[in-house]
């Protein structure tokens, strides 16, 4: 039996619950209710789901730590369920990415986000898939780059995150299906 780990980034007091640092949270949110899961178990610094298909457990994951300890969480799950680094899935927002956008990458640096620059860190190599959702960075010069992502999505940037997530879901379930990563990013990278 093989062990896979997917995990939704996010911030986990409530009051953060729809900003756009939540974009992890959202999909795997998403993810449980298209699978009838719910967040059940609380450990490891975290909160998570567990199915099983055929020979192969699939843990859903939300770290309920602050976003840039993330990787406390994730290597936890990891060490405990001997995860190996080719079965972890890291779902995130990009600042980098447009409003709408959803990028999937089989290795690569942080691209400057906290959470994903801190599993690097702590599970050692930067080898492992990460699923970017567009967030687009403010237009305001005044606003930071902090104070952004952790504010709401506007009214039409919600619309297009809603379908990004649905789409990032779809995704998801194809990868539980056993579509190679490969197949998934040459389907599913590009804006929707």
């Amino acid at each position: 039996m093989a062990n896979y780990l997917i995990v939704g980034l996010g911030n986990h007091p409530e009051q953060y619950n729809n900003s756009r640092h939540n974009c992890g949270y959202l999909v795997v949110d998403h993810l449980a209710k298209e699978l009838n899961l719910t967040f059940n178990k609380e450990n490891f610094s975290g909160v998570f789901c567990s199915f099983s298909i055929e020979d192969n457990k699939y843990f859903i994951v939300k770290p309920t730590t602050f976003m840039n300890l993330s990787g406390d969480c994730v290597t936890a799950i990891m060490n405990y369920y001997k995860i190996p680094i080719s079965n972890l899935i890291v779902v995130c927002d990009d600042a980098d990415g447009l409003v709408g956008s959803l990028r999937i990458r089989k290795d690569g640096s942080s691209g400057g986000q906290n959470g994903l620059k801190d599993i690097i860190n702590k599970v050692g190599t930067d080898k492992f898939t990460r699923v970017k959702l567009g967030i687009g960075r403010p237009e305001d010069h005044h606003i930071s780059l902090a104070d952004y992502v952790l504010s709401n999505f506007t009214m039409e940037q919600r619309h297009k995150i809603d379908l990004v997530v649905k789409k990032t879901c779809e995704m998801l379930m194809h990868y539980i299906n056993g579509k190679p990563i490969d197949y998934l990013i040459s389907q599913y990278n590009r804006i929707w």
